[in-house]
């Protein structure tokens, strides 16, 4: 005889039904299988029958304050809870749902569980309100057309998809879930449907920790007011970018060892925490399919170590308080830094990128590049540092693609070496050419006492200036301004010229050949020993190699007896004179303006 006494649909209650009330009433579980066997038609319960026993339909029943507790059971028919409020807590663990499942808009008061349970048509979640813990932990979707619809869903604690197995369309998109949300080991199968977040809100953590996602996927505005982890992860789909763009995380965002086959892109992100990528893998093919961080926020470290970026990486507009990109084990084709702001430290290391796009980049406290090689491009137009440290940094061969224009620094190093200096000057000389490039240079030397640096940078730019000028101009200025003055910052130059000639002077000026015979008799003048000998031809030397200067022996000057050398060599002397005198005084002036 039945115990329970109810219809359902005109039909009295089947004995597993029988047994699911008896099992609930004394707050047990009703386990289908254990009860009645593997064979699945000793197993169903009718859609129903579930609807009503959820809805508190069955008059004069009263449900143990354990609540529903259903396993391995089999529900055949579609099942329609929509706008229907659930009071008790409800657990169908491991059942299998054959037909379309409806819950939108429903109210469950406590939690609701479908631990391993498996659904086989479209199921529909949209704007349910489960004001407790909801939990599909290695639950299945097997349809691969229907859409299983988590749109506006609301969780009022925490949500549980743990190896959850998606195999079609799936819409999460502006969903809530005031506690944490745990994805893990979830596994979205379809290649072509979308795994939409698009709009989704979590009031803690949520996790994604070795998802794994075969088709498109969209984070765009969600909002993570905890922390964010997808360590781990794959995203498989090389014909469509995941998309981050906008997303928020009030805490740390983790994405180390995470794959991304295609295209991913993170502009206008805004995490508040640390963003960390470590290991990360961004495989996507072709200018399209760059990793895009393009405008995001970090409020703390963004690190990039040991990452690998196929088609290059986009930073540029984002605002970071300290960038790391070290170890990267494969060359980065281009690297875009334009406009962003690096609060405090920016260190690219290890590394290896064909072309660097750094206009307008401000780095406030310290940017350090350490072995580096830039292939192609390097632009660093209008960038700003604080302290820019350049260790073992390899520029394009190219001086026409490395700009310089307008960057500027308070500090420059390239390491503690003796001579490490001399590659920042390198630096400059293989840059475009700019004059502000080597002033910027010569003021942080100047800055630190070091005046030898700062003339070798001084001459170096005027090298530069000059070999712009047409080749009759040129050339006259690099000997005679150049070579013998350091453009006026080596006035010593043309001195010590000056001094070689007026030594040569000496051996080639013989008073005899080119004074008169009537000079040579006064006593002061008369080469009668070897030191009257030598003073008198370095005065000689000295009269006629200072230019609109006589000490008296112009007017006594004979040359009839001069041979051919000593003549030829007197006119040299003159010329010599009236050159290097004005040249090396011209210095001086200038060195000491």
């Amino acid at each position: 005889m039945a115990k329970y006494n109810y219809k359902i649909e005109g039909a009295d209650l089947t004995e597993q039904e029988e047994y699911v009330l008896e099992q609930v009433e004394t707050g047990k579980i009703a386990d289908l299988k254990e009860k009645f066997g593997e064979a699945e038609e000793n197993r169903r319960l009718r859609a129903k029958f579930l609807e009503e026993l959820l809805t508190n339909g069955l008059e004069g029943f009263k449900v143990h304050r354990r609540g529903i507790q259903i396993k391995n059971s089999i529900i055949s028919e579609a099942m329609d809870m929509a706008n229907a409020e659930v009071k008790e807590c409800v657990v169908l663990e491991a059942c299998i749902f054959k037909e379309e499942m409806n819950i939108d808009s429903a109210l469950f008061e406590k939690y609701l569980f479908f631990d391993n349970s498996v659904f086989h048509k479209p199921v529909d979640f949209g704007r349910a309100d489960i004001r407790g813990q909801f939990s599909a932990d290695a639950a299945r979707f097997e349809s691969k057309e229907a859409k299983v619809n988590f749109n506006g869903f609301k969780v009022g604690q925490d949500a549980f998809f743990r190896e959850t197995v998606f195999h079609g369309p799936v819409d999460f998109g502006h969903a809530g879930v005031e506690g944490q949300l745990l994805v893990s080991g979830a596994k979205f199968e379809s290649k072509d449907a979308k795994a939409n977040f698009n709009g989704l809100k979590v009031g803690q953590e949520a996790y994604f920790v070795k998802t794994l996602f075969n088709g498109p996927v969209d984070f765009l505005g969600a909002d993570i007011k905890g922390q964010f982890s997808a360590k781990g992860a794959r995203f498989e789909s090389k014909d469509s970018k995941a998309n981050f763009n906008d997303m928020k995380v009030g805490q740390t965002a983790f994405f180390d060892n995470v794959v991304f086959n295609g295209g991913v892109n993170f502009a206008g992100a805004d995490i508040g925490g640390q963003f960390i990528a470590e290991g990360a893998q961004f495989l996507g093919q072709g200018e399209t399919n760059k990793a895009n961080f393009k405008g995001i926020k970090v409020g703390d470290i963004a690190f990039f170590d040991r990452a690998v970026f196929k088609a290059g990486l986009d930073l540029s507009d984002a605002r970071l308080l300290d960038l790391m990109l070290r170890k990267l084990p494969e060359p980065v084709p281009e690297l875009s830094l334009e406009r962003t702001v690096v609060g405090r430290k920016l260190a690219l290391e290890n590394a290896v990128v064909g072309k660097m796009k750094a206009s307008n980049l401000e780095v406030k406290v310290n940017a350090a590049l350490e072995q580096v090689t830039v292939q192609e491009e390097a632009d660093l137009r209008d960038s700003s540092f604080q302290v820019l440290h350049l260790h073992d940094v390899t520029w394009p061969k190219n001086p026409e693609e490395v700009r310089l224009e307008g960057l500027t620094y308070k500090a420059v190093s390239a390491g503690d070496k003796p001579r490490a200096w001399e590659s920042l000057l390198a630096w400059v000389e293989g840059s475009r050419f700019n004059t502000q490039n080597y002033s910027e240079l010569e003021s942080y030397f100047a800055r630190c006492g070091h005046r030898d640096r700062t003339d070798l940078v001084f001459i170096a730019r005027r090298e530069r200036e000059t070999n712009w000028l047409p080749w009759w101009k040129k050339w006259p200025v690099k000997i005679f301004w150049g070579w013998l003055a350091g453009y006026g910052r080596k006035p010593w130059r043309a001195f010590a010229c000056s001094l070689f000639f007026l030594l040569l002077g000496v051996y080639f000026l013989n008073p005899k050949e080119i004074l008169a015979a009537d000079i040579l008799k006064n006593y002061w003048l008369s080469p009668e020993s070897c030191w009257q000998d030598f003073w008198l031809r370095f005065l000689l030397s000295l009269n006629f190699f200072l230019p609109a200067i006589d000490l008296g022996f112009g007017k006594h000057l004979s040359i009839i007896n001069m041979s051919y050398p000593t003549l030829v060599y007197f006119i040299l002397h003159r010329l010599a004179g009236w050159v290097l005198i004005p040249i090396g005084l011209a210095a001086i002036t200038t060195r000491l303006k």
